[in-house]
């Protein structure tokens, strides 16, 4: 269940060093967050982006990719780690728990910064600009939202007014199995013959 607080607005963000090409991206959700801090109060809790800060001094790309509630930021970071395996990729600071749907190359952060593309009549948004750059430069399938998706829907069957998948017109009669059920339907038979009939009960024949 989806829980929202008013004392805090969860985020997911994305910091980098382009010179040096190396990238970190994080979330953040506890009390009293707001994405206004990152970089001014919160400079994120890794160890590893502290010590690479240390010795390279501050990112030259800082943006905040996403807010929702906590539930949204965390899941929206793991579809990312299990989508791009991140975590392995020796341009990025995270070590397990981050991850990044995107390389950034310096065009990419040119776009980024002025995004000129645009998906289903609106101005993409800096992290779906950078998802579909990566996509375009490994090879990965043309980037489909999950709200641009048609569900999909089995085949119908009318029959008596009504109008039911085979699935359902076999849990209806009870008579037979799916499988049996699709089978006589690819022989020819009609809907009705196919989900009313009993299989024929099995002789055994007993050897003298």
């Amino acid at each position: 269940m989806t829980t929202y607080h008013d004392d805090r607005t969860p985020f997911m963000y994305a910091i980098g060093w382009t010179k040096q090409h190396k990238w970190y991206l994080g979330i953040r959700y506890g009390k009293g967050c707001h994405p206004s801090d990152l970089w001014t109060t919160y400079f994120t809790s890794s160890e590893r982006v502290a010590a690479f800060r240390a010795v390279h001094g501050e990112p030259d790309h800082v943006e905040v990719l996403f807010t929702g509630d906590r539930e949204e930021v965390v899941q929206k970071e793991a579809d990312y780690i299990r989508e791009f395996d991140i975590h392995r990729c020796e341009n990025w600071l995270n070590l397990g728990a981050g991850g990044a749907a995107f390389y950034l190359d310096e065009l990419a952060i040119e776009k980024l910064r002025r995004p000129k593309a645009r998906r289903h009549g609106r101005m993409l948004s800096s992290s779906e600009l950078a998802e579909v750059e990566a996509r375009k430069a490994h090879g990965y399938r043309r980037l489909i939202r999950p709200e641009d998706r048609r569900p999909r829907r089995s085949k119908t069957y009318e029959w008596k007014g009504e109008c039911l998948t085979l699935n359902e017109w076999v849990n209806k009669y009870q008579m037979c199995s799916v499988h049996q059920a699709r089978m006589r339907l690819q022989k020819g038979w009609t809907i009705e013959k196919a989900v009313t009939t009993a299989p024929r009960p099995r002789t055994v024949t007993m050897s003298p």
